[in-house]
């Protein structure tokens, strides 16, 4: 496997369940039985979690906005010109997924981002570099 691989069976019993049980446990003890504490211990790992995953808007914002540059302001897939709050942040298929690993990251546009989820629902985009039309700068995102 690469890329974003899951988990195999054995790991999911031995490693996961295990971790799994001891988190819930820990929330019901810090909790107390306090319904209102245990959703807001819950909602804030699992926004944590999601930060480790994806790193922080602020840092996300960071990026887009490098992405952003890099490409001149245009789309990497379609070319068009775009602000610099619009722009979508994405990576191809199977790139790290954390933002430390800047490399392969890319803007595109909200009408591409629209035409191409109707289009490959559930794909992961992927710019043509052959394609590209802003040179060596958009070659090495």
């Amino acid at each position: 496997m690469h890329g974003q691989s899951a988990i195999d069976k054995k790991q999911l019993t031995q490693l996961f369940a295990p971790l799994f049980e001891r988190v819930k446990a820990e929330l019901h003890s810090l909790s107390g039985g306090d319904a209102r504490l245990m959703w807001a211990l819950r909602r804030k790992l699992a926004k944590e979690l999601v930060y480790i995953e994806r790193s922080t808007p602020a840092a996300r914002n960071k990026l887009k906005a490098l992405t952003w540059a890099k490409q001149n302001g245009n789309c990497a897939l379609c070319g068009q010109a775009m602000p610099q709050k619009v722009p979508s942040l994405t990576a191809p298929r199977h790139t790290s997924v954390t933002l430390k690993a800047m490399s392969g990251w890319f803007t595109i546009c909200a009408t591409t981002k629209t035409k191409r989820a109707k289009v490959m629902p559930n794909k992961a985009l992927q710019p043509p570099r052959s394609s590209l039309r802003y040179g060596k700068a958009a070659a090495e995102l």
